[in-house]
């Protein structure tokens, strides 16, 4: 198929769904790039999806899809620690706030 029957073929497609003219094919190429980004599929595969040659190209193109993960990031990262002091510096520092919030939990439990 020539692109440009595939072009005809969608907006015959989109028209019939009452689609507006300024979405066309690439428009869904541009979506589903964007929604694997934002849904956090690792870069190299969402590159390789989109046929770039490189990763650099697709942050250069989809980057503003991903404002706002480093501060999703850093709410990871603090949950696995608090998870690690949960686990481990009660047991070395009993006087510290984990261990507190830990002894304040139990007695809850045992009330």
């Amino acid at each position: 198929m020539r692109p440009d029957e595939l072009t005809k073929l969608t907006r015959r497609a989109f028209d019939s769904l009452g689609i507006p003219n300024k979405y066309h094919f690439h428009t869904l190429r541009h979506t589903h790039i964007s929604y694997l980004l934002k849904e956090g599929t690792p870069l190299k595969v969402v590159q390789e999806r989109a046929g770039h040659t490189s990763s650099s190209t697709t942050l250069d193109v989809y980057a503003h899809v991903l404002e706002g993960q480093d501060e999703a990031a850093a709410g990871a990262f603090e949950s696995a620690m608090a998870e690690v002091r949960e686990k481990h510096f009660t047991q070395i520092l009993p006087n510290s706030e984990a261990a507190k919030d830990k002894t304040a939990g139990q007695a809850i439990v045992k009330g």
